[in-house]
């Protein structure tokens, strides 16, 4: 859920401390002082010199820059625009509403320096613009048609988007991210249904009219007016931006959803049905025909009732295919010594698909009819044809492609470089294990890898710690302590004589029941001859330690320790194997992605480069037919369900990857051809790093018959259910959104039951939409009464109006012939409890005099003035819920929260639009 915040106004500093201007002037004043420092340092007694400067206002504005207006809501030209919701234009920048206003207060209501309004072709007329800088208009009865300007306070505020966290510090948010921030300027006009207008966005002082106007001069006072109750006829007004639109009581997202129509596409019918195509004279072949050979052309979608038929290209051309696609494989697999001026040309003929991914240098007409992908992709004219439309798409789109794979580059390059230096180091450390590790003493070696001994795995599993722990041998005789212990008496070792003399050496004690080191020589001690100590030293000593052993007495026994005999050379070996494998582990900690065997070799490696995009956008730009064909005579306003065609996704994607690896061969991309560059047929709205939102694995794992490689995160593993909508409803709102439910009883009832979100979505031009569901098509069929498509409104359009007020216009909103489908029309509002509409938006009765919620609010609950706009000073809709948006604090921020409306959702059971 994406949640946002309605701020009255923002101002920037300067224009906060602005003052006034002066007498007769037309621009805001600032006045401040200049310290004079020296050295950064403040100079005692020194005066501040004065400072004094202008700002731009409304005076100085003859247009706005076209980048400014970021949205408009209706769009120009729109038709079908609800009457009950109010018009409002966004700005690019937040503070633009305010930034040229001369109003200096520092409160919530702060006035604009420009108001948008909403005129009818009869309240006003276009003049000629002559030597004006922007266009003129001159509305006929201004105190008839124009909005009260000492309440253009509530018409703007700032929009500022929080995302999904709401506890975002607010202050914080607009300092770091403001792209999340901006204006909006709302016209609280009150508009007629089935009527034309014009949105004028127009100057709200005088000074800014005579300006756009081409007239300037002194205004007294500064910031009067462009227009008040005394304003005669015939009020000229210069327009910085314009839009048109009509309005319709029949086209507001509940009405339009009441128009759909379950449809049943019949068995002759040709919407999403695939056409047959001839394919008795190929021309490649002389002398081959056959009259009778046809195929049908697949697209990615396709009827639910139809099946993909079965392996049936002609026999005779297969066997004339075979051979042909065999010698192009072959003159692609040139041995060395075999390609040079001298030798023949490779054969140019049509491309066999895919071979590389699985090294294959043959097809087979058997193989085809048993599914397996290389050779019916090649074989089967159908798929040959979806292949080739993959590789199509990618030709018209190389550039863009290539330049994703080459931003890849610096990665591979990297790791290549990353894996020469590890190689280096494995050379050497295995040369420094063999001559210097490999030969220490087992003692020494152990006590050398101490803290890798709870690390290192020998063959049956256990580490070299587990070994000496299990033995009985404490782990201290294995460590370094003990070592140094040791070193701090170096012995002779070997003879000394002339040619070589005798070496110093760091004794190592042996480790128990592992084979002793050779103990070094050392002076023999007499130990018959007891030490001389006076008497209070020998009973100092014998109080200390118990015992006269030190004064030549008898030592007690001490306890022993069983050691059991364990072979050492596993250890060792074990200890002495990790020091040359050493590059090989950092390999595989540094670079992610490196399989066994090559952390093991570190060879340069190859690895393709990932494009994210889904293809399904690139081929509807130059075929949309290949997705659905016979949309067009899909009737308006229907909504049916069909099927994704799983083959065609399979066959298009190795077409697509036959032709990248291709080309990138062609621009000397590091890559050994089998890479799955493209793994997104469908656009499932997911992140290019989550797996989730392939369509496909590597196409080199592949193990299944074509159809059947689905990705590891859809476990159903079955083609998806798709739900087509065409109508009105698309061409107004765009792509919405859509749920499958499955309720718990044969009732829906919203917050209960089981959602099922679109795993893949798109659009089919600019009236039809799909939406494709994780779920197979015969178990929404075994329970159709318990299963519901739930239709929203597009979230983040945020849009703001008022519920229609009489009876007549409801009525006219539900008129007989758009009222055939009993879809139940609920609002989406935070509460998961929450009821369907209010009662009179469904029977046509006024709404109830005092609304119980803000949701409830309704045009009878205004104050309307004489212009038709809303009198925010004079309405008090006195709505028991809380908070009062509408209490004595109301600022424009709370009057567009109150009138802020939900998104709404219709609900079309599975059953009207299923057999």
């Amino acid at each position: 859920m994406a949640f946002f915040t309605l701020l009255p106004n923002a101002r920037t500093l300067l224009s906060a401390v602005a003052t006034p201007p002066a007498a007769g002037g037309l621009r805001r004043q600032l006045s401040f002082g200049v310290e004079i420092r020296a050295d950064l340092v403040a100079v005692p007694g020194e005066p501040r010199v004065p400072v004094g400067a202008e700002l731009l206002s409304a005076a100085d504005v003859i247009g706005i820059d076209p980048r400014m207006v970021a949205r408009v809501d209706p769009p120009q030209n729109a038709t079908g625009f609800e009457p009950n919701y109010l018009p409002f234009v966004e700005f690019a920048d937040a503070d633009f509403p305010w930034r040229y206003s001369y109003d200096g207060g520092t409160g919530t209501r702060v006035t604009p320096w420009l108001v948008l309004v909403a005129l009818k072709p009869g309240e006003f007329e276009f003049l000629d613009q002559g030597e004006a800088p922007c266009p003129r208009i001159r509305v006929t009865t201004p105190a008839a048609t124009l909005p009260d300007l000492a309440q253009s306070w509530a018409f703007a505020h700032v929009h500022v988007a929080r995302g999904e966290q709401l506890g975002t510090d607010l202050a914080q948010l607009i300092a770091s991210r403001p792209e999340r921030h901006h204006a909006r300027l709302l016209c609280l006009r009150r508009l007629d249904p089935n009527s034309a207008y014009t949105l004028a966005l127009v100057p709200a002082t005088e000074a800014g009219r005579r300006s756009g106007l081409g007239t300037p001069g002194p205004v007294e006072p500064f910031n009067k007016p462009a227009w008040d109750d005394a304003t005669a006829a015939g009020l000229e007004l210069p327009i910085y931006f314009q839009s048109r639109f009509v309005t319709s009581v029949l086209e507001d997202f509940e009405m339009l959803a009441r128009r759909l129509k379950p449809f049943q596409i019949e068995q002759d019918s040709v919407i999403a049905a695939p056409q047959v195509a001839f394919a008795g004279d190929p021309g490649f072949f002389e002398g081959y025909s056959n009259p009778n050979a046809t195929f049908e052309i697949q697209d990615a979608l396709m009827r639910a009732d139809r099946t993909v038929e079965a392996f049936n290209t002609d026999a005779n051309l297969t066997t004339l295919l075979k051979p042909t696609l065999e010698k192009v494989i072959a003159g692609e697999t040139v041995a060395p010594g075999d390609d040079g001026p001298d030798k023949e040309d490779p054969l140019v003929a049509m491309p066999p698909y895919g071979w590389r991914f699985k090294k294959q240098k043959t097809v087979a007409r058997a193989a085809a009819e048993q599914g397996a992908f290389v050779d019916r992709i090649n074989l089967d004219l159908k798929f040959r044809h979806a292949a080739g439309l993959g590789a199509e798409t990618v030709r018209r789109n190389q550039e863009h492609f290539a330049r994703i794979c080459w931003s890849q580059y610096r990665e591979l390059a990297a790791a290549n470089a990353a894996l020469m230096r590890l190689k280096s180091a494995q050379v050497l450390s295995t040369i420094v294990a063999e001559r210097h590790v490999a030969r220490l003493p087992p003692a020494i070696l152990a006590s050398l890898a101490e803290n890798v001994q709870d690390i290192v795995r020998l063959p049956d599993g256990l580490t070299p710690a587990e070994v000496l722990t299990s033995s009985g041998v404490p782990r201290s005789f294995a460590s370094r302590a003990l070592r140094r212990v040791a070193a701090k008496r170096p012995l002779r070792r070997g003879p000394a004589g002339r040619e070589r003399p005798a070496r110093m050496v760091a004794p190592m004690p042996a480790i128990p029941g592992a084979g002793a080191v050779e103990p070094p020589s050392r002076p023999p001690v007499d130990r018959r001859r007891p030490a001389e100590f006076a008497v209070e030293s020998r009973q100092r000593i014998t109080q200390l330690f118990g015992s006269d052993v030190l004064l030549g007495g008898t030592a007690p026994r001490a306890a022993g320790v069983a050691v059991r005999p364990f072979a050492i050379e596993p250890v060792t070996g074990a200890l002495s194997q990790l020091f040359a494998s050493l590059p090989s582990r950092k390999a595989r900690f540094l670079i992610a992605g490196l399989a066994a065997v090559e952390s093991e070799k570190l060879d340069p490696i190859m690895r393709e480069p990932i494009v994210s995009d889904p293809l399904v956008e690139a081929l509807r730009a130059f075929e949309s037919r290949a997705i659905l064909r016979g949309i067009d005579t899909l009737p308006n306003n229907t909504v049916c369900v069909i099927k994704e065609n799983r083959l065609f996704v399979e066959a298009f994607l190795v077409g697509a990857n036959h032709e990248m690896n291709n080309e990138l061969r062609w621009r000397e991309f590091p890559t050994d051809m089998r890479g799955t560059i493209f793994r997104r047929f469908w656009d499932r709205k997911r992140t290019p790093e989550d797996p989730a939102g392939d369509d496909i694995p590597q196409i080199h794992k592949w193990t299944a018959p074509l159809g059947g490689n689905f990705p590891a995160h859809d476990v159903d593993r079955s083609e998806a259910l798709v739900l087509l909508i065409k109508g009105d409803l698309i061409r107004k709102y765009g792509m919405i959104l859509a749920v499958l439910n499955r309720a718990p009883t044969a009732q829906f009832v919203r917050g209960q039951g089981v959602d099922h979100q679109p795993i893949f979505a798109g659009q089919l031009g600019a009236d039809a939409c799909y939406f494709g569901f994780d779920v197979a098509r015969d178990a929404v069929l075994a329970d159709k009464g318990r299963h519901f498509f739930v239709l929203f409104e597009a979230p983040g359009r945020v849009r703001f109006g008022l519920d229609a007020a009489t009876a007549a216009v409801r009525r006219d909103r539900f008129a007989f012939r758009s009222a055939t489908l009993q879809f139940p029309i609920r609002t989406l509002g935070r509460d998961p409890n929450a009821v369907l509409l209010p009662a009179h938006l469904i029977t046509g009765h006024p709404p109830p005099v005092q609304a119980a919620r803000w949701d409830d609010l309704s045009w009878s609950h205004m104050q309307i003035d004489t212009a038709g706009y809303i009198d925010v000073v004079a309405t008090n809709p006195g709505v028991a819920e809380a908070p009062n948006y509408w209490g004595s604090n109301r600022d424009s921020a709370t009057i567009a929260r109150s009138v802020w409306q939900k998104p709404i959702a219709a609900v079309v059971p599975a059953a009207r639009i299923l057999p």
